[in-house]
C-alpha cells in the first residue's frame, strides 16, 4: 500500500484523490486541509442555497469541468447574457454586441478589434508568451481599443500591476472564452459536496483536519510538517495546491465578493457589469438572478454580486471592520448602478462577505524560469505543485485545476504501475 498526502481541499485536491484513487486501489490517500472545509474558492454559500460564495460560470471551452460534470450526473445550462461597461457620465455601453461596440470605439476601431480577436484565437499561445501587454494591446487591437476598454479591463484586475501581465494571459482569455456561458446546477460547490461524498465513503480516503506548513522530501519517503508540529510520516508522492507550503513569487491579488439578496428581481437586462471610471468602490456588478436555474429563478427575490480586486496583503488578517466598511460600500455601489438606470432601488434583504487573500497571480515574466525551476525541483523528488500559476497562461481556474489533477494522478499512476512490475 503506498501513501499519498493531498494538501488543499480545492477543486484541484479533491479531483486528484477522486481520479487517482478511480485508477489505482493499491493506495492510501490523505487530504489535509485546515478547517475541513471543502470546495475552496468553489464552494457554495454559507446562507444562501445554491449560489457561491464567488461567482463561476463556464466555457464551451472547459472540458475538464464539462466531462466531470457529466461523470456526476450534474447538468449545465447554457446562456447567452449581455455584457456592459458603465462610465464616468453614466453611459452604459453593451460590450458584447456589435452596436455597443461601434459607439464606444467608432466603425473603424470596432473592425480593428474585431480582427484583432480573430487573430488571437487562430494564434497559437505558445507564440504569444513573454510578450509585452502594453505595447501589444496597441499593436493587436489598436490604440483607441486598448486606451477606453483593454486597459480599463485589466486595471480593474490588476491595478497598478497591469502591466506585469503577459500578453499570453490576455490571448488565452479571449481564446477561452464562448458565446454562452455555463451555470452548474446547483452552483460549483455542489460538484465538490457530491465528490467528496464520495470519498469519504471509499476507506482508501481520509480526510484530516490540520494546516500543513512544511514538506520534508530529504529523506527516503516525504514527511509533513503541520503548523502545531505534527509530523506525518511516509508518503510516497504528495500532490498540493497549497499557497500556504509553498508561496508564489510572483505577487497576488486577493478578492472581496458581497452577495446581496434583494427583496426582487432587479429589472436589469444585463449579467455582467464592468465599472470603468465610475466612481464606486467595486469593479463588477453581476445580476446573478439571470443566471438561475429556473426553481431558484422563480423565487420573487433577486440576488446580485459586488466585487473587486485587491493586494493580497490587505486581506491576509481577520479584519472585522473591513468587512463592515466593504458591505456599506457595496450598499452605496448598488444605489449608483439602479441610479444609473433610473430605477427605484429594491431593498437588501440580507449580505454575505467573502474574501481571500489567493485568487489572481500577476504573472511577471521575469519571475517564469524561477517558478519552472521550483516545479522541476519539487517534481524530481515526487511533489506535484499544481497552483493557479500552474495554470498560466490560462485563465480558467476550476477547469485547469482539474485538468492539472487528472494529469497528476495519470503520472502517479503510472509510476505506481511501473515500480510494481
Amino acid at each position: 500500500m503506498h501513501k499519498v498526502a493531498v494538501i488543499g481541499g480545492g477543486p484541484g485536491g479533491l479531483t486528484f484523490a477522486f481520479e487517482l484513487l478511480k485508477k489505482n486501489r493499491s493506495v492510501q490517500i490523505d487530504l489535509f486541509t485546515a478547517d475541513g472545509f471543502i470546495g475552496g474558492l468553489a464552494s457554495n454559500s454559507r446562507q444562501f442555497a445554491d449560489i457561491e460564495m464567488f461567482y463561476h460560470h463556464i466555457f464551451k471551452s472547459d472540458k475538464s469541468i464539462r466531462n466531470l460534470c457529466k461523470e456526476l450526473n450534474f447538468s449545465i445550462s447554457w446562456k447567452r447574457l449581455p455584457v456592459f461597461n458603465l462610465y464616468d457620465s453614466n453611459t452604459l455601453l453593451s460590450a458584447d454586441s456589435a452596436k455597443g461596440l461601434i459607439d464606444q470605439l467608432g466603425i473603424v476601431s470596432f473592425i480593428r478589434i474585431i480582427l484583432g480577436v480573430m487573430l488571437v484565437k487562430i494564434t497559437p499561445r505558445s507564440l504569444w508568451m513573454n510578450k509585452d501587454m502594453e505595447n501589444y494591446l496597441r499593436v493587436v487591437f489598436g490604440k483607441k481599443s486598448a486606451r477606453l476598454i483593454w486597459i480599463p479591463l485589466l486595471v480593474q484586475k490588476f491595478q497598478d500591476n497591469w502591466r506585469l501581465i503577459d500578453f499570453a494571459w490576455l490571448a488565452s482569455r479571449i481564446a477561452d472564452r464562448s458565446v454562452k456561458l455555463g451555470f452548474i446546477e446547483g452552483g460549483f460547490g455542489s460538484i465538490w459536496n457530491s465528490m467528496q461524498f464520495r470519498l469519504l465513503s471509499d476507506p482508501s480516503f481520509r480526510l484530516v483536519k490540520e494546516k500543513i506548513s512544511k514538506i520534508d522530501t530529504s529523506g527516503t519517503h516525504i514527511s509533513l510538517i503541520s503548523q502545531v508540529g505534527e509530523i506525518y510520516n511516509d508518503y510516497s508522492f504528495v500532490f498540493t495546491s497549497s499557497s500556504s507550503v509553498f508561496p508564489q513569487s510572483s505577487p497576488l491579488n486577493g478578492v472581496e465578493c458581497l452577495i446581496l439578496e434583494l427583496s426582487e428581481r432587479p429589472p436589469l437586462t444585463f449579467y455582467w457589469l464592468n465599472l470603468l471610471g465610475l466612481n464606486t468602490n467595486f469593479t463588477v456588478f453581476i445580476n446573478h438572478s439571470l443566471a438561475l436555474s429556473n426553481s431558484i429563478s422563480n423565487n420573487e427575490r433577486g440576488y446580485v454580486y459586488l466585487a473587486r480586486y485587491v493586494p493580497a496583503e490587505n486581506l491576509k488578517h481577520d479584519n472585522p471592520e473591513r468587512e463592515n466598511i466593504a458591505i456599506d460600500q457595496a450598499k452605496r455601489d448598488l444605489e449608483k448602478i439602479f441610479s444609473a438606470k433610473n430605477l427605484a432601488m429594491p431593498e437588501i434583504l440580507g449580505v454575505e462577505y467573502n474574501s481571500s487573500p489567493v485568487a489572481q497571480p500577476i504573472f511577471a515574466p521575469k519571475n517564469n524560469k524561477n517558478e519552472m525551476n521550483k516545479r522541476e525541483m519539487l517534481l524530481s523528488k515526487n511533489v506535484f505543485l499544481s497552483d493557479m500559476w500552474s495554470t498560466f497562461p490560462h485563465d480558467r481556474g476550476q477547469n485547469y485545476a482539474c485538468l492539472n489533477a487528472t494529469n497528476a494522478a495519470e503520472v502517479i499512476n503510472h509510476k505506481l504501475k511501473s515500480s510494481e512490475r
